[in-house]
């Protein structure tokens, strides 16, 4: 059985929910959010010498993406990422810094996410679908001279056209990737494990994106949030983000 603490229903933490709201409608707002996220992840966030940004709402791929990028470069690279915020995107774009940017299909990715630990806490299934729509519908405002875009499965799946279209396009000199080879991804996942610091009581350290962790009790959240997502009363925020998602188009090709 699911764990009974996991609930998609009602939170309990009314506050914490509250914030993620607040976090939400600061998002979208550079000169406000910029400076807070220095402040608690400042090695993230754009800069001069930012070489990459990557970005995408949660569960997109944007942690097996920043393995990547790091994996294939030759030496240090600068990168921007993890802020699933549209002012991280909008601080790129006005420096012509070049910016991936990574989308999935709403419903996995959704799913996905309130599975992670403690997330339902805070983000509600409506919140989710709210959310997915605020950071598409702001991306595809922007000009796309210096973004690029990628889906899920380009990233997981062809990360070697990927990786040819940012040389191609940004001239980054990453080094090919054989996507058949069963030992280069799991240099990528390796790197994944060593790039997240440690978590929970016992300093689990490995990264919640790598699907080598994944166990049954993560198979039957991801069931119950599948579930979830489908009731009625979450079907117009649903749809709101299947037609956003319609209107995305990978440069992947």
């Amino acid at each position: 059985m699911v764990d009974e603490q996991v609930s998609f229903g009602p939170s309990t933490k009314p506050a914490k929910r509250a914030l993620r709201r607040l976090r939400s409608f600061v998002s979208t707002r550079p000169f406000i959010y910029l400076p807070l996220r220095k402040l608690r992840k400042p090695k993230t966030v754009v800069g001069p010498d930012t070489q990459l940004l990557i970005e995408g709402a949660p569960r997109c791929g944007n942690t097996w993406t920043e393995a990547l990028i790091r994996y294939s470069h030759e030496g240090d690279i600068c990168l921007a990422h993890h802020s699933h915020a549209v002012a991280h995107v909008k601080a790129a774009v006005k420096r012509g810094i070049p910016s991936l940017i990574l989308y999935r299909e709403p419903d996995a990715a959704i799913r996905s996410f309130l599975a992670l630990k403690k997330i339902p806490e805070v983000v509600s299934v409506n919140d989710a679908f709210i959310e997915y729509v605020l950071f598409y519908k702001h991306i595809m405002r922007l000009s796309r001279e210096h973004i690029v875009f990628a889906s899920f499965e380009d990233v997981t799946q062809r990360p070697d056209l990927v990786i040819e279209k940012l040389n191609h396009r940004f001239s980054l000199r990453l080094r090919s990737f054989n996507a058949t080879s069963a030992d280069e991804r799991q240099a990528v996942f390796d790197l994944m494990d060593r790039n997240t610091p440690p978590q929970g009581e016992a300093g689990d350290n490995y990264s919640h994106s790598n699907p080598n962790h994944y166990d049954e009790k993560r198979a039957q959240i991801v069931a119950a949030a599948k579930k979830a997502i489908l009731e009625p009363q979450f079907a117009k925020q649903r749809a709101a983000a299947h037609k956003v998602y319609g209107q995305l188009k990978s440069d992947i090709q």
